[in-house]
């Protein structure tokens, strides 16, 4: 909906500013993330089924990893600095993109966390409101309301709503847990050994999207590339 906004009220090239960066954002949250929350969400449903909480420290490990992946991405992008700003296109995206996408990297990595837990706790309505719903519902208020004008105000508007969704899906999840020595432990062993063949699945499903947006971008522009987006995401409602 917010690129239908974007598109109606400032024209192709805002769109295909918004979309390259937020595009981006969620790419390399795939990466940070990958196949980590649809394991998440299968071996956490254990406890679920057997009436037990899980353990705190076992939801803990989960995020203290999601949080050092998404880390060691961070550092890449800044040291990659003026390398990366230039695959994205100087004319492209303002000079605090890449602290924008630190921002909306974490949140967005968080909110799948947060909402693949919820799943696991039989939260399936909420756990969607986490991960879809809240990050445009916020970003179309601001928008509405008159708060932001400008695509990096709009963009920093979105990662402002990502950190406020992944901090509700990330206190929320902690309902159901517990420091209890009854409650149900998971080992990370058993998360990773799901994940990562479901891993390169993920990149690959998302690479696609991202790797057409910005091959648009740089080949016909960002008027083109607003189009593009439009065009890819009626498509994938479809």
């Amino acid at each position: 909906m917010v690129t239908f906004v974007l598109g109606r009220w400032y024209g192709p090239i805002a769109n295909g500013q918004y979309a390259l960066v937020t595009q981006t954002a969620m790419f390399l949250s795939v990466i940070a993330v990958g196949g980590l929350d649809m394991a998440v969400t299968r071996e956490f449903s254990r406890g679920a089924a057997a009436g037990n909480k899980i353990r705190s420290r076992s939801l803990l490990s989960v995020y203290g990893q999601t949080l050092l992946i998404a880390a060691v991405i961070v550092g890449l992008l800044f040291g990659l600095g003026d390398q990366f700003h230039a695959i994205l296109g100087r004319q492209a995206v303002a000079q605090d993109a890449l602290a924008v996408l630190a921002v909306m990297l974490w949140a967005l990595a968080f909110t799948r966390i947060g909402a693949a837990v919820l799943r696991s706790q039989r939260h399936y309505i909420f756990a969607q409101v986490v991960e879809v719903g809240l990050i445009p519902a916020f970003t179309l208020a601001v928008l509405g309301l008159g708060l932001v004008r400008t695509v990096p105000e709009v963009l920093w508007a979105t990662a402002c709503a990502g950190a406020l969704a992944g901090l509700i899906g990330t206190v929320c999840s902690f309902r159901n847990t517990t420091c209890a020595p009854s409650a149900v432990a998971v080992s990370m062993k058993s998360i990773w050994a799901m994940a990562l063949p479901l891993w390169g699945v993920a990149i690959a499903q998302n690479f696609a999207e991202w790797y057409g947006l910005a091959t648009v971008s740089a080949i016909a522009g960002l008027h083109d590339a607003g189009l593009y987006r439009v065009a890819s995401q009626i498509a994938s409602v479809l």
